[in-house]
């Protein structure tokens, strides 16, 4: 028999139940059968193993099996010696040689035969013998293979962190709260960002119950353990508050007679770490402590065969993990015990009238008291749980998000796991996260999901930074990942060349022509008036939804198409070089493919087309507007909608005009050049038995000696394809997303094929997830060497619109899973690659000021028609509500490549002047940044209200920070290359200025203004022009260099400044703090230890705690020197530094005028001005004053 591997122990039990005494069975079986002693487990002891059979891969590769395979002979017999076992097949001549012994040589049964029944006068039909159907299985015991113990660990103190290399975002990675006796170190070095590493996890009361030798012999690492430990601490609590369903189910309301529902946990580790085995270590504590049901949940069906050897490998058995899809929605598992396997889409499942739904029957299969364990395996696939509001309208909740949430709902005692390395690319997809107590009631940090989710998102990337420190301090989230060192980045740039250039261009205008059509064809089919008017807003929403979608598509394609050369190249440089080429794309044309092969009726495949272009001719005939509609009248009289017109017999009627038009442009898209999809042109120059393909497509065309042809792959294609390249036997390989999940193609120490692995990102998608999970696959344990990533990008303006996307969710992915923004891109994306931030909005809103004002590089005109986007009013003036920005970088990316080129210079120009002076004014959020000082002392600490779940404290202390200034050279001030605008002299301190570098920025509101950067002896910052006026004198350059020079003579004063920073275990007091303004730093003590927290003004200080120390002498005067400031003292007084008599000095304002001779007397001067009473402390007498 050759049973299905997924229930390969069903089959094998039945099969062999099945079978007479002295009966023989030979079965192909999957290679977790390679343990001979597994049999009598499985079948008891009358289940003799007569031969034993281990099939290399090779010997059935073509079958596109890639993995060992298992041939074995059972006899059902006494066991009347051990068990043969012939050991390791490598080749088709060993397997014949043992085959021999597989001949019928049983002796023969001493049982008489039963007699053949005698004919009778019945029919045929009643004279045939009805054989019973085989027994089910009865259901497997589900116990532990060992009897399990606590686990004996520690505590200790948190040690200081340590940096991993040079790297200033990763720390090494240390436990940091336990130390677990016996148990080994992680088989490779793991990394913590920074942020995270500096947050201590709580001391934990949970002790684990697993088998000792789990533990002795390294089954599970220390890192591994120390998950276990805190997911089994977090499980031993409840959430605050009761709660009852809402009649959806999705929702939990605050009740007193509602249900108490228990605490989840996020193991966010990432990929290569070992999130399987881990999630297996937690289901085997909770079996131990003899919890017999558990659910494990994940993102493909394949992927139950990892979570068997996970399981496997902790000592279970492959049968106790029980595949959902092997039943009907209706077969009763109530009485079933064992690790219930479903993937969210048979999760998702719904009933009908006649069956009931998959999770209606996971709930029964639990029962309403499960405590047990669910796992949320890839849990980021639960994203959009809730409605997401869009610049079009609301993105509608996933089910699969939905499902997710009635699921643990409707269990208020299970022991929730989420384990994902990729949990949220965007703010509200960690929507599903309920049972992370983050919002419920008044004794949560947030109230509602609603605002917890508006909160984060108000606060941005830097919010999620500190909510994810926050859920490691209260001990439910853990995220380690594999250590970067070695890994190397280099991008890849494919430059325009003149053909690109006019491929581009001439698809650009086919496009005006398009939508210039589509205009015509909305106004022939009565969806639009001549004058403009709309008569059906959702027809031409979905008409212009349609066209646009596909425009961004193409695009994004011919993208692909374009810089395909480029990446071949680089390819066979690396094979030339014995490294290792794995290219991850997204797009594979499967669709447009099977179209054309369907239709192909008997055209040869040689003159088959299924290029990108196709996607615009299926618009064309698919969603082109052609259906002519009929105005809809109200009772006055007016038209209120517009509605397809049918005839007599209720069909829809056409526009003759708008399906001429479009058949027009039908036969000039025809005529267009074509323009290979990036992965076709990957397989037609490397063929397939150079390049290894890992993706979804069920067909494909490859070269031949006698042209094109079709060739087919098979369901096991993807595992064949995989091990030739591992094996070395391809030297390349591309994989997809069907292709990357699960899988590996690293240097493995394992492999034939350790050559170093050079990851090229040819395109990244718009899922953060997937991208980040593509990168894993080259990066992974037990590896030869680190990979090199490669992004491979084009010289057109327009691209950064594709990476704008990616770069935005890789830094809120970086920012939720890693709790810093940084890690998720991995270095691969810069900063001003996201394009939907404050600053960028505003550098639109400045670039179309421009084109008002007629200083673009295109008119408005011309802009508006090439677009379809109305930025300009008829008179002249910006349009109040523009378009979302992603909308002008969409249709921007359709425009000739010097005009979109041109277009971006103008726009980056403006975002790079706005970065430089946000990052001049501290208002530049990118990342956790380091608090820049040579010395920094913790002068006051004061514990703030607990939260009233007794996590660990929340703390605001006082840091004063020294740093010497730097020091510059008069004739290295200005870069070469660069002209200097002006020399000037500081009117306040005296201090020389140089000014250079003039440019226009964009403001938050939309309006530009000119900036300069400013540089003085110990300084250099960006301004606008208009920060100077009044401030500046200017002065001969001369005058201006003695003037540096005597500054530089001076000693150097260092900069003291004093900071008030909350953190600790806060995230019960965000409630009173405004969500616009968050500023997270991370502070080193000179003790040594690391701070990092979100940093107060002296007013939202004043909420939380009394601040007794005083800054000092040192501290008032640098404020005064160096920022400017207004120092305000306890007896209401204010100091402000000033000049008089062209010398400068501080002045006191707000003295008792019948007290000046007390301040007179300490040697200050009073002086009257327009009228008024000045007290003035020249700088010498400075210190004694303050």
């Amino acid at each position: 028999m050759n049973p299905p591997f997924q229930h390969a122990e069903a089959h094998l039990a039945a099969a062999f139940g099945a079978l007479a005494a002295g009966g023989r069975l030979v079965a192909i079986l999957p290679a977790r059968f390679r343990d001979v002693l597994l049999f009598p487990r499985l079948l008891g002891d009358g289940a003799h193993v007569a031969r034993h059979l281990v099939l290399a891969p090779a010997i059935i590769a073509l079958a596109g099996v890639s993995t060992q395979t298992v041939l074995v002979q059972i006899e059902k017999r006494p066991l009347v010696r051990s068990p043969l076992s012939a050991g390791l097949m490598s080749s088709l001549t060993d397997l014949r040689a043992c085959a021999q012994g597989l001949a019928d040589d049983r002796p023969a049964s001493s049982e008489p035969c039963e007699a053949a029944p005698a004919p009778s006068a019945f029919s045929t039909a009643a004279r045939c013998v009805k054989r019973a159907a085989p027994a089910a299985p009865a259901p497997s015991s589900f116990k532990p293979p060992l009897p399990g113990s606590a686990l004996d660990f520690s505590i200790i103190e948190p040690a200081p962190n340590e940096a991993c290399g040079q790297s200033t975002i990763y720390a090494r990675y240390q436990a940091s709260r336990i130390a677990i006796e016996a148990a080994s170190p992680h088989s490779c070095d793991l990394v913590e960002t920074m942020s995270m590493a500096s947050v201590a996890m709580p001391e934990p009361q949970y002790a684990p119950c697993l088998p000792k030798r789990i533990v002795s012999r390294g089954i599970l690492s220390a890192a591994q353990l120390e998950a276990i430990v805190y997911a089994g601490q977090a499980h031993s609590r409840h959430i605050p508050g009761f709660y009852e369903l809402s009649e959806d189910g999705c929702d939990l309301m605050p009740r007193e007679e509602g249900e108490a529902y228990r605490y989840g946990f996020f193991l966010a580790d990432g990929t290569g770490v070992g999130k399987g085995r881990t999630v297996a270590g937690i289901i085997m504590d909770n079996l131990c402590q003899g919890r017999r049901k558990a659910l494990w949940i994940s993102e493909s069906a394949a992927l139950i065969e990892d979570a068997r050897r996970d399981w496997c490998d902790l000592g279970g058995r492959p049968h106790d993990i029980i595949d959902l899809r092997s039943f009907n929605a209706d077969a009763n598992l109530a009485d079933r015990k064992g690790i219930f396997f479903a993937t969210y889409a048979t999760l998702r499942n719904q009933g009908s009238a006649t069956r009931r739904s998959r999770l209606e029957q996971v709930l029964e299969a639990l029962g309403e008291a499960f405590d047990g364990v669910i796992v949320f395996d890839e849990s980021h696939a639960m994203g959009s749980a809730t409605e997401i509001e869009g610049f079009i309208g609301k993105g509608q909740a996933s089910l699969t998000g939905l499902t997710g949430l009635r699921l643990q709902n409707a269990l208020p005692d299970a022991r929730v796991v989420y384990a994902s390395a990729t949990g949220a690319s965007h703010v509200h997809n960690i929507a599903y996260a309920t049972r992370l107590g983050l919002w419920g009631c008044a004794q949560t940090p947030f109230d509602t999901r609603q605002s917890c989710l508006a909160t984060i998102d108000a606060g941005g990337a830097a919010a999620l930074e500190l909510l994810v420190r926050e859920l490691k301090g209260r001990g439910l989230f853990v995220s380690r990942a594999l250590s970067y060192e070695g890994v190397e980045y280099e991008p890849l740039e494919h430059a325009f060349t003149p053909e690109d250039t006019d491929l581009w261009d001439s698809w650009s205008e086919a496009w005006t022509i398009i939508h210039n059509g589509l205009e015509r064809a909305l106004q022939a089919c009565g969806i639009t008036t001549p004058d403009g008017e709309t008569q059906s807003s959702s027809a031409k929403a979905a008409a212009r939804s349609a066209f646009e979608s596909t425009k961004l598509r193409f695009f994004g394609h011919l993208l692909q198409s374009i810089q395909a050369p480029t990446l071949i190249d680089a390819c066979e440089r690396d094979i030339e070089a014995g490294l290792a080429p794995v290219v991850q794309v997204t797009s594979t044309n499967e669709a447009v493919l099977a179209r054309r092969l369907d239709k192909l009726d008997g055209t040869s495949v040689d003159q088959l087309e299924f290029t990108p272009k196709e996607y615009v001719i299926d618009y064309l005939e698919r969603a082109f507007p052609v259906a002519q509609f009929e105005p809809v009248y109200g009772t006055d009289g007016s038209v209120v909608d517009a509605r397809p017109a049918v005839d007599n017999e209720g069909q829809r009627l056409i526009s003759p005009t708008a399906q001429r038009s479009r058949d027009e442009l039908l036969t000039k898209l025809h005529l267009m050049p074509n323009c290979l999809g990036a992965l076709d042109q990957l397989v037609f120059h490397f063929g397939p038995a150079r390049l290894a393909e890992c993706t979804g497509r069920s067909r494909r065309i490859i070269k031949t000696d006698q042209g094109q042809a079709i060739d087919t792959r098979g369901t096991g294609a993807n595992t064949h394809e995989a091990r030739r390249f591992m094996d070395g036997q391809a030297e390349l390989l591309v994989f997809s997303d069907a292709g990357g999940t699960g899988r590996s193609y690293h240097a493995s120490n394992t492999a034939r094929n350790r050559k170093r692995r050079v990851h090229y990102l040819i395109e990244p998608g718009w899922r953060a997830n997937k991208a980040l999970q593509g990168l894993g696959r080259s990066h992974r344990n037990n590896q030869a060497c680190a990979p090199l990533f490669r992004v491979v990008t084009t010289d057109l303006a327009g691209q950064k619109r594709f990476a704008s996307t990616i770069s935005q969710r890789l830094e809120t992915l970086g920012a939720f899973t890693k709790g810093d923004r940084r890690s998720a891109g991995e270095e691969l994306f810069s900063p001003l690659d996201n394009l939907s931030g404050p600053l960028a909005m505003g550098a639109y809103g400045a670039w179309v000021q421009q084109l008002a004002n007629s200083k673009s590089c295109v008119s408005a005109e011309r802009f508006q028609s090439l677009t379809g986007l109305t930025v300009i009013m008829e008179e002249g003036g910006v349009v109040a509500d523009l378009p979302p920005i992603t909308r002008w970088l969409n249709r921007l990316l359709a425009l000739p490549v010097a005009m979109q080129n041109a277009i971006f210079g103008e726009f980056y120009d403006l975002l790079e002047g706005a970065c430089d002076l946000a990052a001049s004014e501290g208002r530049l959020d990118r990342s956790i940044a380091e608090l820049s000082a040579d010395r920094a002392v913790e002068v006051e600490r004061h514990t703030l209200p607990t939260d009233p779940e007794g996590f660990n404290d929340a703390y605001v202390s006082v840091i004063e920070t020294m740093r010497t200034p730097s020091r510059i050279q008069f004739d290295q001030a200005v870069p070469r290359g660069l002209d200097i605008v002006g020399h000037f002299i500081e009117r306040s301190s005296g201090r020389p200025v140089m000014t250079y570098q003039p440019r226009m920025a964009a403001g938050l509101d939309g309006h530009a203004y000119p900036v300069v950067t400013c540089v003085t002896p110990t300084s250099r910052y960006h301004t606008a022009e208009a920060n100077l006026l009044g401030r500046l004198d200017p002065c001969a350059a001369e005058r201006c260099e003695t003037a540096w020079s005597a500054f530089l003579a001076q000693p150097v004063e260092p900069i003291n400044e004093r900071h008030f920073l909350l953190h600790g275990s806060c995230l019960h007091l965000w409630r009173g703090l405004p969500s616009d303004d968050v500023a997270v730093r991370r502070v080193s003590l000179d003790t040594g230890t690391t701070l990092i927290g979100r940093l107060l003004s002296p007013e939202q200080v004043e909420r939380f705690c009394s601040i007794s120390s005083r800054p000092s002498v040192a501290m008032v005067r640098s404020a005064l020197r160096n920022f400017g400031a207004t120092v305000r003292t306890s007896c209401g007084l204010r100091i402000i530094r000033t000049r008089h008599m062209d010398r400068p000095c501080i002045e006191i304002v707000g003295f008792d005028r019948r007290q000046s001779a007390f301040w007179t007397n300490l040697g200050a001067e009073l002086v009257i001005h327009n009228y008024t009473p000045r007290l003035i402390v020249q700088e010498t007498s400075i210190p004694a004053f303050v």
